[in-house]
C-alpha cells in the first residue's frame, strides 16, 4: 500500500520536544527510518508518500507516539486518481508503483 503522510509539527515547548528544530524532531526522524520500507517519496514539505506493507493503523501508532498533543497528523491510503503540480520524477515515482500495484483500485 501506499500512504500519504502529512503532518504539522507546533512549535511549543511540549515535553519530551521542546522546540526541535524540524529534522531534529523525532517524527522526522521516524520518517526518515521509513526510507527502509518498500519505498517512500518527498518532494513536498511535511508530506511523504510511504510504500509499505504495514496497516494504516500500525503506520499511524507507529508516526503518532513522536508527536505532542498538540501536533498534528494525517494518514491517507492513496488511489489511483491523483492530480498537482510536481516534477516529473514525482510523477515517474506514482506511476511506477502504481503500475507495480501498490496502489488502492
Amino acid at each position: 500500500m501506499i500512504y500519504l503522510v502529512s503532518y504539522d509539527l507546533v512549535l511549543m515547548p511540549q515535553p519530551p520536544f521542546p522546540f526541535l528544530p524540524h529534522p531534529a524532531h523525532p517524527l522526522y526522524q521516524e520518517l526518515q527510518q521509513l526510507k527502509g520500507s518498500r519505498s517512500w517519496w518527498h518532494f513536498l514539505d511535511k508530506t511523504w508518500l510511504i510504500s509499505t506493507e504495514e496497516s494504516l493503523g500500525d503506520l499511524v501508532k507507529r508516526l503518532q507516539q513522536h508527536l505532542g498533543p498538540t501536533d498534528k497528523l494525517l494518514v491517507v491510503k492513496l488511489h489511483s486518481e491523483y492530480a498537482g503540480l510536481l516534477p516529473p520524477e514525482a510523477w515517474e515515482w506514482i506511476a511506477e508503483r502504481m503500475s507495480a500495484g501498490e496502489l488502492v483500485k
